[in-house]
């Protein structure tokens, strides 16, 4: 008896033990459309992240908790995963630098703050230094590609 419930705890550990794996464009799209759904943001609000202003009102903290628990980047029970943002987020920064810079950011919400709270804390800091600078200019980047390619179309 204990045999067959040993498999059956291993069977059961195979089948959710998923790795997790970074996400491309069109998944993180469809993750940003169902935040918004779960955690509705003003229109107002929508333009300002659209610009990479995050502000500090709970629909905001709502919808970056929803972003970063659905990309796997963030958890209720450990706050942010450094590895897990780092293989995200790859800009062009040297990989000791940019995990430090995570580590520093990433708290183990000894304040007791709200999850969302403490998403958003953690995602105002990674922003708001070297990374956000360099994510912000991949993003306006990628935006131009888009511009142009929509344009020879």
């Amino acid at each position: 008896m204990k045999f067959v419930v040993l498999i059956a705890l291993a069977v059961f550990a195979l089948t959710n033990a998923e790795e997790w794996k970074r996400k491309e464009s069109d998944e993180i799209k469809a993750i940003r459309a169902e935040c918004l759904k779960e955690a509705p943001v003003s229109d107002e609000n929508i333009k300002k992240m659209m610009n990479l202003e995050f502000p500090d009102e709970e629909s905001v903290r709502k919808y970056v908790l929803c972003t970063a628990t659905k990309m796997g980047t963030f958890c209720e029970k450990e706050g942010f995963h450094p590895d897990r943002i780092a293989q995200q987020f790859r800009v062009d920064m040297d990989e000791d630098e940019f995990i430090k810079i995570i580590n520093d950011c990433a708290d183990k919400n000894e304040q007791n703050s709200s999850p969302d709270v403490w998403a958003f804390r953690g995602h105002q800091c990674i922003m708001s230094g070297k990374i956000g600078d360099r994510v912000k200019t991949y993003i306006h980047e990628q935006h131009k590609k888009l511009q142009a390619q929509k344009k020879e179309e």
